[in-house]
């Protein structure tokens, strides 16, 4: 068994393993509390961060050592976007024995986007440390309700506004015109007027050709020249002065307009710039036309 540290004058034991009490008697008698290290890995590679394409994840793994020599009593997980949220790992060596151990941790579904998994590793001190890991989950076709709360409509199932920076959201309760999936063109995420306002959206899509639909509706102005704005897709501008009113001669009416461009990096990013007024959009559709299902990525965030 680990031997354990003698308690210095003045001082009482308070486990089996470390000794402590105040600081004022015992100062810099006091041996250091253990800690307890993690090395987390997912998709076969080492260390940091990666990417998939399928889901449920089933290669997390890593260790965990105290450097004291105190066995680890065991390895726990959590993360809010995967289902479930949290569990415990399996663990070879861990208590009584193993003060170096192997954890591996089974099937964990993934939300598409990136998923922070927390391992959480305690000795048997208890001493515990935590580390970190983001796995993001690609996606092959994904459909965004920008600004809404998501739900199935006539062309699939969209999920919650998700994956912007900046912006901000309205609805309206007026009927649109031109689609029969009238709640969806009833949420926006528009672009906030002043210096320093950005808004764009990056969808994490594994790398190939796809067709991207993005959906708008003027749901306030009604005339031409009181709301233009220009749209970059992949940092290619592919719409300049877009004015809703103008396209359709009316308010309250959905336009949809489609591209193709090509993923790289697996993110597709999509900016949106005001010139007159916000920018804004009510939804974006991504269907493939080609998708290249690469190995997972792996990049070491330390």
């Amino acid at each position: 068994p680990p031997k354990i540290p003698p308690v210095p004058k003045n001082c009482t034991a308070v486990s089996p393993y470390t000794t402590q009490t105040t600081p004022a008697l015992c100062g810099a008698a006091l041996t250091a509390a253990p800690t307890v290290t993690i090395t987390t890995n997912c998709g076969g590679g080492v260390g940091g961060n990666c990417s998939v394409a399928t889901t449920p994840l089933t290669t997390l793994t890593g260790n965990a050592t105290d450097d004291v020599g105190i066995p680890v009593g065991g390895i726990t997980w959590s993360c809010p976007t995967c289902t479930p949220t949290s569990g415990t790992a399996s663990c070879t060596g861990c208590s009584p024995t193993g003060t170096s151990v192997t954890w591996s941790v089974g099937s964990i579904g993934l939300a598409v986007g990136p998923n922070v998994i927390t391992v959480t590793a305690t000795d048997a001190d208890p001493q515990s440390v935590t580390d970190t890991i983001t796995v993001t989950l690609l996606a092959t076709t994904l459909r965004i309700d920008a600004g809404g709360s998501g739900g199935t409509f006539s062309d699939g199932t969209y999920q919650a506004d998700a994956f912007f920076t900046g912006g901000s959201t309205a609805t309206t309760g007026t009927p649109i015109a031109g689609t029969t999936d009238d709640a969806l063109y009833q949420s926006e995420r528009f672009l906030n007027l002043g210096a320093g306002a950005t808004m764009q959206y990056d969808l994490p899509l594994a790398n190939g050709t796809y067709d991207i639909t993005l959906k708008f509706a003027e749901q306030f102005w009604t005339a031409v020249g009181q709301r233009v704005f220009h749209v970059d897709l992949n940092g290619v501008r592919v719409l300049s002065n877009f004015d809703l009113f103008a396209q359709v001669g009316a308010n309250f009416t959905a336009i949809d307009r489609t591209f193709t461009t090509t993923v790289v990096g697996n993110t597709l990013p999509i900016l949106f710039t005001n010139v007159v007024d916000h920018a804004e959009i009510v939804g974006m559709v991504a269907v493939p036309t080609t998708v290249t299902l690469a190995p997972p990525l792996l990049r070491l965030v330390k």
